[in-house]
C-alpha cells in the first residue's frame, strides 16, 4: 500500500533526510488490516502517529508499535495532545 500524499508530505516536513524512506516504512507497517478494515480510521491512526512523533524516528517506530496492538490509543493520544492549553509567546 501506498501512504497518502498528506502523511508523505508530513513525513518529508518532520524527518530528516536520511530518515524520511525508514519513516515511510515504519509507518507503511500500519495496514488497513490493523483499523478494523477502515481506511478513515487507518488514515486517523496514521496522522496521529506522525502528529505525536514530531520527526522522532524511534517515536514513530514506538508508536507504530503501540498502534498495531490497538490504533485507538494512538488516536486517543493525539486528542489528549490537541486538547492541552497551548502557550501564548
Amino acid at each position: 500500500m501506498s501512504l497518502p500524499h498528506q502523511h508523505l508530505a508530513k513525513i518529508e516536513e518532520d524527518f530528516a533526510t536520511g530518515n524520511v524512506e525508514r519513516a515511510k516504512s515504519e509507518l507503511a507497517r500500519i495496514t488497513i488490516a490493523n483499523t478494523w478494515d477502515s481506511e478513515h480510521n487507518l488514515n486517523n491512526a496514521m496522522g496521529a502517529i506522525l502528529a505525536l512523533s514530531k520527526g522522532d524516528l524511534a517515536e514513530l517506530s514506538k508508536l507504530v508499535d503501540a498502534a498495531l496492538i490497538d490504533f485507538r490509543d494512538v488516536i486517543y493520544w493525539w486528542s489528549l495532545e490537541q486538547s492541552k492549553p497551548r502557550n501564548k509567546p
